[in-house]
């Protein structure tokens, strides 16, 4: 058998066996395009085999252009940081952060960028896993020196009333971790942005925000004022 990169996130792989005589290829998410933080995953090694089992979540739709939603997400931090606001960006710890991380470094410089979650310890760990697949590490590295690192809980709520700036918080569906306490403070104030950058499942909050512009915490249905858009940056 052998290990081979599967081009999803850091980490992520395919296994190809080779059992008497017959190719197996044993692959959850697989992604034969680049991405600002992946690979592509080699798309000869589909080639042969006899059986596959795979991933199939985009396997009756095709993927957003990248590059419309990357531009649609530069875009409206800037209408948000025009308008008065800050902006919140959900994302998930593996992967999703560092690509909008590298995304962001399209931003003016002088627009603030706060990292906070499971997404700084997640960095750091890909930034010094010197992994071959990882594509565009100088940038990430860069961002990840530029950004402001979230160290203590109690700064949330005051960072949260800050405008002009960025908040990439876990967690990506805003389920769980920091973002829930930027999203408390944020929601109300129509100038405002919550731009999720993922799919969202049923039942959860970033579900809830993006169709019916409601937040579920603390046993409160709180209304979203603040402007909600959402990109699909998966991979």
């Amino acid at each position: 058998f052998q290990f081979l990169n599967s081009g999803h996130i850091p980490g992520g792989a395919s296994i190809l066996m080779d059992i008497e005589g017959k190719k197996l290829l044993y692959t959850a998410d697989i992604n034969t395009e680049k991405t600002n933080l992946m690979i592509a995953s080699n798309a000869e090694m589909l080639q042969g085999i006899d059986i596959l089992i795979t991933e199939n979540t985009y396997g009756d739709r095709i993927h957003p252009d990248k590059k419309e939603s990357e531009e649609g997400l530069i875009k409206s931090i800037e209408t948000c940081i025009k308008g008065g606001g800050s902006a919140l960006v959900p994302v998930f710890g593996v992967g999703r952060s560092q690509e909008i991380l590298i995304i962001l470094s399209k931003l003016d410089k002088n627009i603030p960028i706060y990292l906070d979650g499971m997404a700084k310890k997640l960095t750091d760990l890909i930034l010094k896993s010197n992994d071959p697949y990882v594509n565009n590490i100088d940038i990430l590295d860069e961002m990840f020196k530029r950004v402001i690192h979230v160290i203590n809980p109690k700064d949330r709520i005051q960072i949260a009333k800050k405008k002009g700036i960025v908040i990439v918080s876990t967690s990506g569906m805003v389920q769980g971790g920091p973002v829930i306490e930027y999203s408390k403070n944020m929601i109300h104030d129509e100038n405002n942005f919550i731009i999720l950058t993922g799919f969202q499942a049923k039942g959860t909050n970033g579900r809830s925000m993006f169709e019916d512009h409601l937040f579920y915490h603390d046993k409160i249905r709180d209304p979203v004022k603040a402007h909600v858009r959402k990109f699909d940056f998966s991979a």
